[in-house]
């Protein structure tokens, strides 16, 4: 959430820190001997969330990398969800408006140097780890973040609920790989291997199935809800095809159902950082009143007078901007594309009832490098406007409001 709010509201330098910690990863990777480097350890960390919180060895680069657990006999690595978002983050990152990126050669800069290496890196490690089973392309060690098995299944299925191709892992490496074929359409790296991999596979990940219940299954075995797992987890991680992904869209209404009925299910008592992740994914279905709802469920009793959430003794962070991604995903969408994948701009695509009495926003960011400034009076757009940043497409975007076209917009220069 707080990933995808820097590009929204144009904090541009946030991104660095992630640019930068991606680098590092390839970085150290490179100036490996070539002998390779050698850890020795007298026991593998134990393959639990202390274990991995204490322990195990992280790869790549740390918290938007990997762990290693180790063995001698079974060797274990553990990808952190952040990995894959953080791809996600820079694949998006050339579509917004950039206040450091002056011109045309800025961009190709970032897209050469920055998106392509994190994003084909990932795509490569992505495409191994799958294996063809029936004619699809399934996450061979699979598990839905944090997720535990109820205290009955434990007994004969383990603590955690691992299992082949989950909803999670599928959601992510679809978006992952459309983005790398995206891109090397751009670079005109069609030719690559990696991207020849992406395109053998796409199309087959199967990662959005709805169940019994109406709802997104999580595991590939779940029929009705909560079979699996904890019904009530803090984590919607089978949902990330719908936010911050776009597997889950406007085109696919049957997979909207489903993705209400999902967060239906799964219920707004949880942590504040979580409460904030399903508001974006309320915004994200047009259901701007059950997203206010959720706002009312985070301020009445989550947050500390400094507007941070407690999570134990911490005070943190993610609550808070996670609900002002929400609240940003409630007034402007731009992720769907039209047939030439062109940006498509929507306006107030989740306003609540109690803000459609008047109300404005000016300077929020849209995908394809423009800028918009909006007043609004009983629900409906009264003024807006359209600002092109430095490296915005030469004929502005198609501007809806309610699904339909809306026309009366003004395009400034600056």
């Amino acid at each position: 959430m707080e990933k995808d709010l820097t590009s929204k509201v144009n904090l541009s330098k946030l991104f660095v820190v992630v640019a930068v910690a991606a680098a590092c990863g390839a970085l150290e990777a490179n100036e490996a001997p070539a002998s390779g480097w050698r850890f020795r350890y007298l026991a593998p960390a134990e393959w639990s969330t202390e274990g991995w919180r204490k322990a195990s060895l992280p790869l790549g680069n740390g918290w938007f990398g990997a762990s290693e657990f180790g063995g001698v006999h079974v060797e274990r690595l553990q990808l952190t969800e952040p990995s894959f978002q953080t791809r996600q983050l820079l694949y998006d990152r050339r579509d917004w408006p950039e206040g450091n990126l002056t011109d045309a050669a800025d961009v190709a800069i970032v897209l050469e140097r920055r998106v392509w290496p994190a994003l084909h890196g990932m795509a490569d490690f992505l495409t191994r780890c799958v294996a063809e089973t029936n004619g699809l392309w399934l996450s061979t060690f699979s598990a839905s973040p944090e997720q535990i098995h109820t205290r009955k299944m434990r007994k004969t299925h383990g603590v955690y609920c691992h299992t082949v191709g989950c909803a999670f892992d599928q959601q992510m490496i679809e978006a992952n790989n459309a983005a790398l074929v995206r891109y090397a359409k751009m670079l005109g790296r069609d030719d690559d291997p990696v991207v020849k991999r992406c395109k053998t596979q796409l199309g087959k990940y199967d990662g959005v199935i709805v169940g019994e219940s109406g709802q997104i299954k999580e595991f590939r075995e779940e029929r009705k809800y909560g079979e699996i797992g904890d019904p009530r987890h803090r984590h919607i991680s089978h949902l990330c095809g719908l936010f911050p992904c776009a597997i889950m869209n406007r085109a696919t209404p049957e997979w909207f159902k489903a993705a209400s009925r999902t967060l239906d299910l799964r219920g707004d008592k949880t942590h504040a950082w979580a409460i904030a992740h399903r508001a974006c994914c309320r915004a994200r279905l047009g259901e701007g009143d059950k997203a206010l709802a959720a706002f009312d469920v985070l301020f009445s009793n989550r947050l500390t007078d400094t507007l941070c959430a407690l999570i134990g003794k911490t005070q943190e962070v993610d609550a808070d901007l996670g609900y002002t991604a929400a609240v940003t995903e409630m007034l402007l969408q731009s992720h769907e594309t039209d047939a030439q994948g062109n940006f498509i701009i929507d306006l107030l695509p989740a306003l609540p009832k109690k803000w459609t009495s008047h109300g404005s926003f000016r300077g929020l960011c849209a995908r394809g490098g423009w800028m918009v400034d909006c007043e609004w009076r009983d629900g409906r757009p009264l003024a807006v406007a359209l600002r092109p940043g430095p490296h915005a497409a030469a004929v502005p975007p198609l501007v809806r409001f309610g699904g339909k076209p809306w026309q009366d917009v003004i395009v400034r220069k600056e």
